[in-house]
């Protein structure tokens, strides 16, 4: 498959946000672990203003890897969810500020899946859509 097909892990993962935006999602963001915190390795965005919002947002609030949400979740617990719905109450827990930045991003649904190298998580794949489509 295509997480396999190449030796180069970056150009795996270029090739796979590609595929999955516009397609799949309006936004994905590729995270890998680096000590306590998720630090944004690729973000792909299908419009260059909420390019320009998601990277700003993770310059504000870097994702710790204790968060009880999204791609800190998947990691801690090595497993995928998926929010077919973003309730105020998952979006609350990122904290007043950064909840407000994703209210304004427009999200509506996320998928966060763990990424594995070698039997170990290594990162995390978000994906999120502003529509319910």
């Amino acid at each position: 498959g295509l997480l396999s097909a190449s030796l180069n892990p970056g150009a795996t993962v270029s090739s796979l946000v590609n595929i999955l935006v516009p397609r799949i999602a309006d936004c994905c963001t590729v995270y890998l672990v680096e000590g306590d915190r998720l630090k944004p390795e690729r973000i792909a965005c299908s419009d260059e203003e909420t390019q320009a919002k998601v990277e700003r947002l993770h310059a504000r609030f870097p994702l710790e890897r204790s968060a009880e949400y999204g791609s800190p979740k998947a990691v801690r617990t090595g497993k995928a969810e998926l929010m077919g719905e973003l309730t105020e109450e998952y979006v609350n827990r990122s904290g007043p500020a950064a909840a407000q930045a994703t209210r304004e991003l427009g999200w509506r649904s996320a998928i966060f899946v763990p990424l594995r190298s070698g039997g170990e998580i290594t990162g995390a794949l978000s994906l999120l859509r502003k529509g319910s489509r």
